[in-house]
């Protein structure tokens, strides 16, 4: 019993070639494409699990591998002080209520003071 199985887009095998190779050759190839496409999305899927961290899943902050670098907040929202066309606010500077002159005691050791 000869079944034709039809041609595999991408493989580098012409119609006649592909009508030339023996039957469970064929069978071979149409099951081993199905496998590897299979594979294919489980990976894909075990490649979407392992790039979630903390952020952008449901899982806590304590499951996200501790040697990668968190992104750093760009723009004004992670700079610190006033952000940009914020008015500014001085402290007035008094002027002194008393002034004192304090001068210092000579040394207990003998030795002359150098200042007036």
């Amino acid at each position: 019993m000869a079944t034709s199985l039809p041609h595999l887009a991408g493989l580098p095998l012409d119609a006649a070639s592909w009508e030339q190779t023996p039957l469970v050759v064929r069978q071979l190839i149409v099951h081993l494409r199905a496998v590897i496409e299979q594979q294919a999305g489980r990976i894909a899927a075990l490649e979407a699990r392992v790039s979630q961290n903390a952020r952008d899943s449901d899982r806590p902050p304590s499951s996200d591998q501790p040697y990668a670098k968190r992104t750093a907040r760009s723009g004004a929202q992670g700079r610190p002080g006033a952000k940009p066309g914020h008015p500014g606010h001085r402290q007035a500077l008094l002027a002194p209520m008393e002034v004192s002159v304090v001068k210092p005691r000579a040394c207990t050791c003998g030795v002359p003071r150098l200042w007036p």
